[in-house]
């Protein structure tokens, strides 16, 4: 696909457009395709190249003259609509993934963030499809540096983006990641009940599980610290899966700069995996102030800047 045909791909696209035209079928009880126009038409523009997007995502459906949605599509008013509508676009066969793709792999990693600084003569032919991914939440304009950067919350996106440059499948690439995903939950889900036992019955309420509700805000669990004087300090806890036999892992930006400002307050619980869903507890690394111990200049640990991952320096490993 050469560059004028690829920026008239998402010409007349905009995901307030997909919004109000799944908000027309979700409300409309005739769901003509003229009726469902109609009601369209009262809040967008771009009936054609919308709907032309939404069948080829394939989340609306066309049955007749009637337009219907298929079961798994969440309310347009969920606050889960936009990640569904990214995911379509980007785990699913369709003729516009691989624009989207390809913009997301001009990004590369950049003091610990996915940025991009697109040069003047690109942004014109970029601009449908990046402004939809902006539009997502997905990308967003850094005025001062002249860059665009992805956000946390959406780190898979750009995951997405590289491991779909090699030979893995999207419907792969979607498990993968839902692996991940599900991962991730279920150490989280036990770090949960060891924090609850760990504190005791009293104390146990005090023990929230953020992360669900709040996924932006930097840590996965909000815990206590029980101090010898019997006062209670809060515990931020940031849940890392890990290998059983290597404790590796990826630390996002935002992780980074809740630490930096939580500190003493802030922990890192390392959970080794030894089989799916089989978490090691009594093996667990419980770090506290990460941003010094991992980060500082003296810290055991060898830190790429590839997303900040980092290892254990096995020569320290037995210490």
């Amino acid at each position: 696909m050469n560059d004028s045909s690829s920026s008239r791909l998402f010409a007349g696209v905009t995901f307030h457009a997909v919004e109000e035209l799944v908000r027309a079928i979700q409300k409309s009880t005739l769901r003509s395709e003229q009726q469902i126009k109609r009601v369209f038409s009262r809040g967008a523009d771009g009936w054609r190249p919308v709907l032309a997007f939404c069948l080829g995502l394939g989340f609306v459906r066309s049955r007749g003259d009637s337009l219907v949605l298929r079961d798994d599509v969440p309310d347009v008013q969920d606050s889960q609509f936009p990640e569904y509508v990214l995911g379509q676009l980007l785990l699913s066969s369709n003729r516009y993934r691989e624009e989207a793709l390809r913009y997301l792999r001009k990004f590369g990693v950049r003091s610990g963030e996915i940025a991009y600084a697109s040069p003047g003569t690109r942004r014109t032919q970029e601009k449908g499809c990046r402004n939809f991914l902006m539009e997502l939440g997905v990308v967003s304009y850094r005025t001062k540096q002249s860059e665009y950067v992805v956000s946390d919350r959406y780190l898979w996106a750009y995951v997405a983006a590289r491991d779909l440059a090699g030979k893995m499948s999207p419907r792969a690439l979607a498990r993968k990641l839902r692996q991940r995903s599900e991962l991730g939950d279920g150490a989280e889900n036990a770090v949960l009940e060891h924090e609850r036992k760990r504190v005791g019955l009293e104390l146990a309420c005090d023990v929230k599980h953020v992360a669900p509700t709040h996924p932006a805000a930097g840590y996965d669990i909000r815990s206590v610290t029980v101090d010898e004087s019997s006062a209670c300090e809060p515990r931020y806890i940031e849940v890392k899966a890990v290998s059983n036999d290597t404790p590796c892992f990826f630390w996002s930006r935002n992780e980074v700069e809740v630490a930096k400002v939580l500190g003493r307050f802030y922990y890192l619980y390392l959970v080794p995996v030894r089989g799916q869903g089989d978490f090691d507890l009594r093996r667990m690394r419980v770090i506290s102030d990460p941003h010094s111990r991992v980060l500082g200049s003296d810290s055991e640990w060898v830190v790429e800047c590839d997303g900040l991952k980092c290892c254990l320096n096995p020569s320290k490993r037995q210490q």
